[in-house]
This record gives C-alpha cells, sequence and structure tokens, in this order.
C-alpha cells in the first residue's frame, strides 16, 4: 500500500494510537508563490540567528582589544583619553546590545509571518495531514510571540551584558 492509496486506509482508534503510525491523509496542493515565501523567510531566520552570534563575537571581541589596549596604556593617558578610554568598549557594547534587539525584534516580525503560513499551509491543524493529529506539535504556535523563547538572541543578550560589567568593572577600577 502506497501513500496513494489513502481512501483504504480506515481511522485510527485512539486505542490503536499508540500501535500504529497514523493515518496519512493527502492534502490539497498549497500554491507555489506559500511555499517559495516560507523556504525563502527560514532562510532568512537561520541568517538573522547567525548574524547575530557573529556580531555578539564581534562586539565581544572589540570591546576586549579596546579594554587591553585602555589597561595597557593606563599611564600614558591624558584626563580626555582616559574619558574615552572608558567609555568606548562600554558604547559598543551597548551598540551590540541595542543591534541584537533590532536582530531579534525583525527576527520575531519574520517567525510570525512563518507561523501564519504554517496555519495556512494545515500544519497546525489536526486531520490535514495526519487522521487526528496536526503536524506540527500545539506549542509551536506561539513561535514568534513574545512566550517563544529563542535562546539565540538571549545567550546573545546575557553575554553582552556580562561583558559590559566585567568590561567597565575593570576600566573603572584602572582608571577611576
Amino acid at each position: 500500500m502506497s501513500l496513494t492509496d489513502v481512501g483504504a486506509l480506515s481511522p485510527i482508534s485512539s486505542s490503536e494510537d499508540e500501535a500504529k503510525p497514523p493515518t496519512v491523509i493527502a492534502p490539497a496542493q498549497p500554491p507555489a508563490a506559500v511555499i517559495a515565501v516560507h523556504t525563502q523567510l527560514s532562510r532568512e531566520m537561520h541568517d538573522f540567528r547567525r548574524l547575530c552570534a557573529s556580531l555578539t563575537l564581534a562586539t565581544i571581541g572589540a570591546m576586549a582589544v579596546t579594554c587591553l589596549w585602555a589597561v595597557e596604556h593606563a599611564g600614558a593617558l591624558g584626563r580626555p583619553a582616559r574619558y574615552v578610554a572608558v567609555y568606548l568598549p562600554i558604547v559598543i557594547g551597548v551598540f551590540g546590545l541595542y543591534v541584537t534587539r533590532m536582530l531579534y525584534d525583525y527576527f520575531r516580525d519574520i517567525a510570525r509571518v512563518i507561523c501564519n503560513l504554517d496555519e495556512a499551509l494545515g500544519l497546525h491543524t489536526p486531520g490535514i495531514y495526519l487522521t487526528g493529529r496536526s503536524l506540527y506539535p500545539e506549542h509551536w504556535k506561539s513561535f514568534g510571540t513574545s512566550r517563544w523563547d529563542e535562546p539565540t538572541f538571549r545567550v546573545s543578550a546575557v553575554s553582552l551584558s556580562f561583558t559590559i560589567f566585567v568590561v567597565g568593572s575593570i576600566l573603572c577600577s584602572v582608571f577611576l
């Protein structure tokens, strides 16, 4: 029996649900444009995750380099240069946090559109692709909402915040 013989399959009762795989139902063909948009947005989301991780590493690196330079040249710097040496790494870190937040907001917008496309394709609706079940789990409906926890952006924000604190502490102890 193949997937095209859907009519030959009978619905699975709840007691047999654990023993047999769910019956596959032949869904209507979704428009190619919807699939193309979904694919493009999914790629874009992965690119934003990668960009956020790269931005975090670059920002932490820039903060570390400016901090080390400032500590090494602490004795040779005048008063205005000391203020720049203290505040420049912190400003770099805060700017990194700001850009991370902008990326996260745009990521969530894309995630909401993808979730809407998933709903339009019936991936959350029981019975469209599998008898009595949805293709996607119920909790995936919150993708892109404020309840959704995206670890890439959270880890980036925590890492940047911690680095800002450490670098600020080091520079303040050296210069102030």
